[in-house]
């Protein structure tokens, strides 16, 4: 579990810090319900500010779980790639397998770069970060993290779990390709409670991760919760690259009209849409059906599970409204179209832009 600072590099106290503690004890006791961690090791790099953190193995003990810490970091920045590196190989030399998956809690904003805003002028905060704290020096952007992964002892994980808003996109997939098979993350905004670690750690910690069941108790967990509302989405990271060429033809062939963008299926709370439902967007851009069809195909292969409620919350609508209706939902965005002025430069900047385009 990687837990970095979810504050500014000013601030003494992270907006998730609670949050992601609690759901470290809700891993434990999981742990403690299933008798242990069978050959499975957990360890858990948490911020305790900015730029100092600590590295500790659970163990379980005579039926409680205990806390082994392995290393402290002092003044040390972990989002850059050599810092995602640093800790990685730390993880390697604790604990060396040929398996490793990562969970990443933190706030998140898909592929977008540190210091990107994509919205301004509301009375909330707008997020300004691919993932990690609320200032540039606290952020790391999806090709760091890549990078860092790949030039680690590690190289390659078996997934990535992004506890983070707007993760579930096909950008950050793209990158993700070479050093992880799998993605889990949402494409819209989640709660602060995060996934509900206490009925998903089972089936995330099996050395043959059941994505179905993840997605599944995740959908279970908020129709009940108080704020019924959450996406979540498996999604195989290789399969990716087998749409790329498709979405090269259809991009030579069609351009979207500006005016039919308020008719995809927006899956974001911006005042200008960023993040749209993949296929959505596809059938309103490509009238060959045909296209459509083999898209659709590709899309299958890789979302693996893609779960969403009937309405998604946004903390970014300035009026009392608070929700959007999902009405189609293919489990994975685009942004493709996008005119958001904060990002529409930005966008053609990304791997999958330039592959498709």
């Amino acid at each position: 579990m990687y837990l970095p600072w979810t504050g500014t590099d000013q601030s003494t106290s992270g907006s998730l810090t609670r949050r992601l503690e609690q759901n470290v004890q809700s891993v434990e006791n999981a742990i403690k319900e299933q008798g242990g961690l069978g050959t499975t090791r957990l360890l858990v790099y948490i911020a305790s500010t900015y730029n100092n953190a600590t590295m500790f193995e659970v163990k379980y003990v005579n039926g409680s779980c205990v806390r082994d810490t392995l290393k402290k970091y002092y003044r040390q920045s972990v989002v850059t790639e050599d810092g995602i590196k640093t800790v990685l190989n730390d993880a390697y030399s604790a604990s060396p397998t040929p398996n490793y998956s990562m969970i990443i809690g933190a706030h998140g904003s898909g592929w977008l770069p540190k210091g990107i805003t994509p919205q301004e002028g509301t009375k909330v905060s707008a997020p300004k970060r691919a993932y990690g704290g609320s200032t540039r020096g606290t952020q790391a952007n999806i090709t760091e993290l890549a990078e860092g992964i790949r030039k680690s002892d590690i190289q390659t994980l078996d997934y990535i779990c992004f506890d983070d808003c707007y993760m579930a996109n096909i950008e950050t997939a793209y990158d993700l390709r070479y050093v992880s098979d799998y993605l889990i993350a949402s494409t819209s905004e989640i709660m602060s409670v995060g996934l509900p670690y206490n009925k998903v750690w089972k089936y995330l910690s099996s050395e043959n991760p059941d994505y179905q069941k993840i997605c599944d108790e995740f959908l279970t967990f908020y129709q009940e919760y108080e704020y019924p509302y959450g996406t979540l989405s498996a999604i195989n990271c290789k399969e990716t690259a087998n749409v790329v060429s498709l979405m090269k033809t259809i991009n030579n062939r069609y351009s979207i009209d500006n005016s039919k963008l308020s008719e995809i299926q927006k899956l974001d709370g911006y005042n200008e849409t960023v993040f749209y439902d993949f296929y959505d967007y596809v059938s309103h851009l490509c009238p060959d059906e045909n296209l459509c069809s083999q898209v659709r195909a590709k899309l299958s292969d890789i979302v693996v599970k893609a779960v969403a409620t009937p309405f998604i919350y946004t903390v970014y609508y300035s009026s009392t409204e608070r929700t959007f209706p999902i009405n189609t939902f293919c489990g994975i965005t685009i942004s493709d179209p996008t005119l958001n002025s904060m990002v529409v430069e930005a966008k053609i900047q990304t791997n999958w832009w330039k592959d498709t385009h």
